[in-house]
């Protein structure tokens, strides 16, 4: 026969298997039948003549299995077999398959969890016609961004591309709608973590300012309303804007009046045009409140920077039919070479797919996830060791089954498959476990992150329902979780000795508690794991917790600090009356004990100017002049924020000074400027002369920096952690201005180029009442943000990196601990009970209570002695990788080396204590006859 009808035949038969069965077994019958009536015509009784055809015709049940091969699917028959035994089996032993089910749940759960909120952030498509098609534009030198004007040449003569698009970000302020007050709840405060408040008349808004044929070029309509007009996005176009849906609910509560409504941004009307679908953000990685054309921008926001000027914006293409990414960077690379030469830039172009987080293929998207999975993984690796810890403490139990099928003639691959599939079963019914798990655990992710400022949007893009990337990922954890637990206690288990399980011999006396060096292995694996966790969780909360308790070099506590962005198109005498205005109002609040304005505040992002400084007479354009940072400050800076001084005089009125020329003025620097400026000399009355370099350009915000040709130093105080937590400042130059701040205006993206501090007198909720009554009611034009300066303390870098990693490595080190604790306890206690025997036959011997608790103990806490030591030395060599996050904590720090393997031991000791206990109870008579 040929293979298909064949196959066909077997397929039939397989449908038919007990009809065939039955037919099978009637023709045995007549076999049979008829040779006993053979030997019975040679003289044999009946009996002896069925015994001698039985003989004969050999084995009934090896026949039964050989027609089943030659007529079926043998293969698919055996599966069968394997998955009704192993659900069998399952079902036989409850206890021991709901804990193996839930300890690998947790650990499925937390990695599918995971990999949910990367793919829903990285890997789904875009939302968008043929997404495949649309790609993103970038250099070779890891740079993403371009300028307008090169943008607009590639989009007018390259022909590679059915559309070309521009997009870039900003926040705008926007007027009429209430403020909101920002998170401040949910894990966010039960970390520790603390963010500024809006307050004033204003808000601020996302927006993503894009060329008018982006939408076009993604193929995406609005859901409500139109997308941008071509015209709209020209010189002097109407100025509109579109709504996310997301925004559009959270702020209007979907009110169908909002479209066609003027709102008001940054003191400009714009017309409401537009509501994108659910969840859009476009190329984006987040959903933006707004979005608005590029011409607009220019209106919107005045004292930016133009986009012709500077790299400000990333680019978008949809190739054309039967056009490949080479092709198309080939010809923009041509078309580069027609650019001006000012406006050419020497990295090659490349062409890629679109990345959420703005370089086509960049290597942090896939290394910060792999590094995050593989943080997650431990907890499902220690999973499977505990898993695989009770499978070979279980294995005694079944050695004797396990002898018996191998000697009646099944394989050792036979048994390993049939133990690998009903390990097969515990981690399917594992997986659906972790699904649930993980779904519960986003679902309150979700809402906690909800409570965050910026919670609303930075979620609305996750979109967590399963996909088959995720069906995909969750069966491939099935499959690892399966050979991880289950193939080396199943390798161990399928060669026992076939004459001492037979005789169950498994328990004999003098037989040690730890039967498998592989068990011995996992406990020890399970233990190093969960000390290098917890070790490290340990290091980081107590580099945290240390960081509140570092000098600062000044006193955070009690001081408020209030940014403010002044409406674009505020001249400068305008800005600088407010401020002064403002400076005053909140000096007079009987709840406010002084006020300071300064061009930033310690441990405050932004702001930051530097200058080259030049000490004996030379120029700052001198060669090998170093370079400086310096802060403008009212006079009153330094008693508001508790900076002392350590030598000269602070400030007065008569020093500070009103623009950018500090010719012959005062200044005041820092302990480490002194040391590094004068070393050996007293600083004091010292002449410097400071100022930018004639290459060094502008400042980002468009503003001169400060410069004088002779300034003298009047005082020295105290350094700062005005940077970072992990050292102090090593330059610091203060220079004094009035309130008025020299009529600075606002700096790029709105951000504020004077920030207020103000002490309080007595309880800082108090004060902020005050502000904000005076705020609201007095300047109703501004947009304000509020904070403390525990705020910014609490949102740097190394607090948020050391408390963030130490709150994560405790959840999985904890997770890891309770199912390691888990592991030892059934290990232990399946172990005593195998041993029952033995413990009644030393206590009949005279052997004490304390002799068998001994006994169990050390043999229990030899592979935790082992584990501890493995986990110590990985975590000596993890902490070096740590320097960074443990501001300036010890890397070998005592606390956290020496009291986490001691609580571990102690786990692990009251995990084996209980079983121990038990044996040392054991009843010798009742022992003697136990089987």
């Amino acid at each position: 026969m040929t293979s298909l009808p064949r196959l066909v035949q077997r397929i039939r038969a397989f449908f038919s298997a007990q009809a065939i069965d039955c037919d099978f077994e009637q023709e045995m019958e007549s076999h049979l039948e008829l040779m006993a009536e053979d030997y019975a015509r040679r003289g044999l009784t009946t009996e002896e003549a069925r015994r001698a055809a039985r003989l004969q015709f050999g084995g009934a049940a090896q026949l039964r299995e050989a027609h089943r091969d030659a007529r079926g699917l043998p293969g698919l028959d055996s599966l069968l077999q394997d998955l009704r035994y192993g659900f069998r089996a399952v079902r036989k032993n409850p206890g021991f398959s709901g804990l193996a089910i839930l300890t690998l749940g947790i650990g499925m759960g937390v990695n599918t969890a995971v990999f949910t909120i990367y793919n829903a952030a990285m890997l789904r498509p875009l939302q968008a016609v043929d997404p495949g098609r649309v790609v993103q534009i970038g250099r070779a030198a890891h740079d993403a961004y371009f300028s307008y004007g090169e943008y607009g040449h590639y989009a007018s003569y390259s022909r590679s591309f059915s559309g070309m698009a521009a997009l870039t970000n900003f926040v705008f302020s926007m007027s009429g709608v209430p403020a909101s007050e920002g998170g401040g709840g949910g894990i966010a405060a039960a970390a520790g973590l603390q963010f500024p408040r809006n307050l004033g008349g204003s808000e601020p808004v996302t927006a993503a300012v894009v060329s008018g044929g982006y939408f076009p070029m993604l193929g995406v309509a609005a859901a409500t309303g139109r997308v941008f007009l071509p015209e709209e996005d020209l010189p002097g176009g109407q100025p509109v804007a579109m709504l996310s849906d997301n925004f559009w609910q959270r702020r209007f509560l979907r009110d169908p009046a909002t479209l066609g409504r003027t709102l008001r941004l940054n003191g400009v009307d714009v017309t409401v045009v537009g509501i994108t679908p659910r969840g859009f953000g476009g190329t984006l990685l987040t959903v933006p409140d707004i979005w608005t054309p590029m011409a607009v921008k220019t209106r919107l926001a005045p004292d930016a920077p133009g986009l012709a000027e500077r790299e400000c914006c990333l680019v978008y293409g949809r190739l054309r039919p039967g056009v490949s990414p080479g092709q198309a960077r080939d010809e923009l690379n041509a078309l580069r070479t027609r650019l001006p030469q000012e406006g050419r830039r020497n990295s090659q172009l490349i062409v890629g797919a679109v990345s959420r987080t703005g370089q086509p293929g960049g290597a942090a998207e896939i290394a910060a996830p792999v590094l995050l999975l593989g943080a997650v993984g431990l907890v499902l690796l220690i999973a499977c060791a505990n898993v695989a810890s009770l499978l070979l403490a279980r294995s005694a139990a079944r050695r004797r089954e396990i002898a018996i099928r191998l000697s009646i003639g099944a394989s050792r691959g036979r048994v390993v498959r049939q133990l690998l599939t009903e390990n097969g079963i515990v981690s399917l019914c594992a997986a659906a476990s972790g699904v649930l798990f993980s779904w519960w655990a986003l679902s309150f992710l979700m809402r906690e992150v909800a409570n965050s400022p910026f919670g609303d949007v930075a979620t609305a893009a996750l979109n967590v329902a399963p996909d088959h990337r995720i069906l995909g990922y969750i069966l491939l954890l099935s499959l690892i979780s399966t050979m991880g637990f289950g193939l080396a206690p199943a390798l161990e288990v399928s060669r026992p000795n076939l004459s001492a399980g037979l005789k169950d011999e498994g328990a004999a006396f003098g037989g040690r508690l730890r039967k498998s060096r592989m068990r011995d292995l996992v406990v020890g694996a399970q233990v190093a794991v969960c000390l290098l966790l917890l070790i490290c969780a340990g290091m980081l909360a107590r580099a945290s917790a240390r960081a509140l308790r570092l000098d600062l070099g000044f006193d955070y506590r009690n001081v408020i600090s209030l940014e403010v962005v002044f409406p674009p198109g505020s001249s400068a005498a305008k800005i600088a009356a407010t401020r002064t205005q403002l400076a005053e109002e909140l000096e007079r609040l009987p709840e406010v004990r002084s006020v300071a304005v300064a061009s930033r505040l310690p441990l405050v992002h932004g702001g930051m100017r530097e200058f080259a400084v030049s000490l004996r007479g030379g120029s700052p354009d001198d060669a090998g002049t170093p370079n400086a940072w310096y802060t403008l400050v009212t006079p009153g800076y330094f008693n508001t924020l508790g900076v002392p001084l350590v030598r000269g005089r602070y400030f007065t009125s008569q020093d500070a000074r009103d623009g950018v020329n500090y010719e012959g003025s005062a200044v005041i620097v820092s302990e480490a400027t002194a040391r590094l400026f004068w070393p050996g000399e007293d600083a004091l009355g010292k002449s410097l002369a400071f100022g930018a370099r004639k290459d060094s350009g502008r400042l980002s915000d468009g503003s001169e920096d400060a410069h004088s040709a002779s300034s003298v130093v009047v005082g020295v105080v105290k350094d700062v952690r005005s940077w970072r937590l992990e050292r102090v400042d090593p330059t610091d130059i203060y220079l004094p201005v009035t309130s008025a701040f020299g009529g600075t205006a606002s700096g790029t993206n709105g951000r504020p180029m004077g920030v207020i501090a103000v002490r309080a007198r007595s309880s800082e909720g108090n004060t902020v009442t005050a502000v904000r009554r005076l705020l609201q009611s007095g300047h109703p034009e501004l947009q304000i943000a509020i904070g403390d300066m525990r705020t910014a303390l609490t949102t740097q870098n190394g607090f948020v990196g050391s408390r963030l990693g130490a709150i994560g490595a405790s959840i999985i080190g904890i997770l890891g601990l309770l199912m390691a604790s888990v592991g030892i306890y059934g290990t232990v206690a399946f172990a005593v009970t195998q041993r029952t025997q033995e413990i009644g036959v030393r206590m009949a011997l005279g052997a004490s209570r304390r002799d068998v608790l001994g006994l169990v103990l050390i043999e229990t806490m030899r592979p935790v002695a082992v584990g501890l030591v493995v986990g110590f030395g990985l975590a000596a060599a993890v902490s070096i990788v740590m320097h960074s996050f443990l501001l300036g904590l010890n890397r070998l720090d005592p606390v956290a080396f020496l009291g986490v393997p001691a609580i571990l031991a102690g786990v692990a000791l009251v995990a084996g204590y209980a079983p121990a206990r038990r044996a040392m109870r054991v009843d010798p008579m009742i022992a003697l006859r136990y089987e």
